[in-house]
């Protein structure tokens, strides 16, 4: 499928070309001059549809090349036009229009596929498209100095001959955040059975996530301790699950300052039936908490130790008035490597107005788990050389239980679907293969917390689900 049409930035005009493919995505940007011919150098072209009469390849400036299967991105010529406009597309899809400025959001289906069909426009900002099976097959923008108009149209475009080489790792990052498509629930409700998660407006799910200290220490910390002291006053096991999501699979055995290292961007846990909190350390789209200092605080919860540990936690603020006159205060950033853009971020809410209180335990008050737990102990090891220890695995467990089903497919999802019966997301269903690594680049907050918080809810309920009597509904 192409799509083509005219492009304005300022006051130089293009012609924009897209071409998808089953596994390529293909941008290409046209002059309105002949760029290889001197003879016909004059020959100016009116529109896009005139491309259709000539030889593209004389006025073509530059090409980007997307593969879905891996992502690696390659370029020709100049590129830079594309990138402005990919870069405008890219803020539409993700601006968040009021309601009184959107004129059409609809859904449709039909015989091929699902249409849906959008406008809105405000004083910054015009954006309609059209969108068949989330491929958008009409695109118009006004913003800025970008105006374009873009929709189906059959046009011979140059392939062949074309030295594409790749491009830089930055450049490449920059390319894949303007190109990501925008993922809101809707797009899950689509593509997956989502009752799992919501009936109707209903929420069934306590998902949520924390973007700074404040948050960290009293939706993460003090619920973990609190549940961790409950526990161990009534004989349970505290289970607390533990994920990790990063920007790739090469996060060791490379040097620090390695560009090609990856690295942890979000940290997941979940402590109760139904419930998962998404700590964010490196979103692209959202405030985040320093990761050293959130590693520093789990560190003292779920590393291995001998005898006992004090820990200090918070109150919350519901039970703040609890008539001490004058709560100590806790030296938040007692780290050399607090980093400034991150500490700043603390909500106006101070942790110097709460009660400080402390609790001594023992390692054993914390049930850590994973699901392939190497990978997450690892990518955690790489902040600061802190090692948590988990205590179960539960890929290892349904491998004990069932090895021929586990075998080559440990995937957290699969084991989901044989024992719950839940289809729950993963990126490559609505981004399509390739694009596994780009959590980071989430735009709509409610499903960054149903990526992230879904695996650790359904790993510890995974947990409680796998004694041998269950072993029955891992068989093919």
């Amino acid at each position: 499928m192409i799509i083509a049409g005219d492009v304005r930035i300022g006051s130089d005009k293009y012609a924009l070309a897209i071409k998808t493919l089953s596994k390529q995505k293909m941008y290409y940007l046209f002059s309105t001059q002949n760029l290889n011919d001197v003879d016909n150098f004059d020959k100016i072209l009116s529109s896009y549809k005139d491309l259709a009469d000539v030889n593209p390849k004389d006025y073509l400036i530059g090409v980007y090349s997307k593969s879905l299967v891996t992502g690696k991105v390659k370029a020709w010529g100049e590129c830079d036009a594309i990138r402005i406009i990919l870069d405008g597309i890219s803020y539409a899809n993700n601006f968040t229009f009021l309601k009184e400025d959107v004129l059409i959001s609809s859904n449709e289906s039909i015989e091929n596929g699902f249409v849906h069909t959008f406008e809105a426009s405000n004083s910054k900002i015009s954006y309609a498209f059209r969108a068949m099976d989330g491929e958008k097959i009409f695109i118009k923008l006004s913003y800025n100095v970008i105006s374009l108009q873009l929709q189906e149209f059959k046009l011979r475009l140059p392939s062949t001959n074309l030295q594409l080489h790749e491009i830089s790792r930055q450049e490449t990052n920059r390319f894949l955040v303007a190109t990501i498509k925008t993922i809101r629930r809707s797009d899950l409700d689509n593509v997956l059975d989502m009752s799992w998660y919501h009936v109707g407006d209903k929420v069934l799910k306590n998902y949520s996530n924390v973007k700074n200290v404040y948050d960290f220490e009293t939706k993460v910390m003090t619920p973990i301790i609190r549940y961790a002291i409950k526990c161990h006053e009534s004989g349970e096991l505290p289970v607390i699950s533990l994920d990790v999501e990063t920007t790739g699979l090469n996060t060791v055995n490379l040097a620090v300052d390695n560009p090609s290292r990856s690295h942890c961007v979000s940290i997941q846990l979940s402590w109760e039936d139904d419930q998962g909190v998404a700590i964010f350390n490196d979103m692209e789209h959202f405030t985040n908490v320093d990761i050293h200092y959130v590693m520093k605080r789990l560190g003292e919860l779920f590393t291995w130790y001998k005898g006992e540990r004090t820990i200090e936690y918070w109150e919350l603020p519901e039970d703040s008035e609890c008539g001490l006159s004058n709560p100590q205060k806790m030296n938040l950033f007692n780290t050399d490597n607090a980093d400034s853009k991150y500490t700043a971020n603390l909500d106006a809410k101070s942790l110097s107005q709460l009660a400080k209180r402390s609790v001594t335990v023992q390692r054993d008050w914390f049930f850590l788990i994973g699901h392939n737990f190497p990978f997450d102990r690892r990518t955690c090891y790489q902040t600061d050389n802190i090692a948590l220890w988990f205590n179960a695995d539960t890929l290892q467990m349904a491998f004990d239980l069932n090895p021929q089903t586990v075998r080559g497919n440990g995937k957290l999802k699969l084991l989901t679907r044989k024992l719950f019966g839940h289809e729950t997301p993963e990126l490559t269903d609505i981004l399509g293969r390739g694009n596994e690594d780009k959590y980071r680049y989430l735009v709509d907050e409610e499903v960054a917390n149903i990526y992230g918080c879904a695996d650790v809810d359904y790993t510890r309920k995974l947990f409680f689900a796998l004694p041998p009597r269950y072993s029955a509904f891992l068989r093919l």
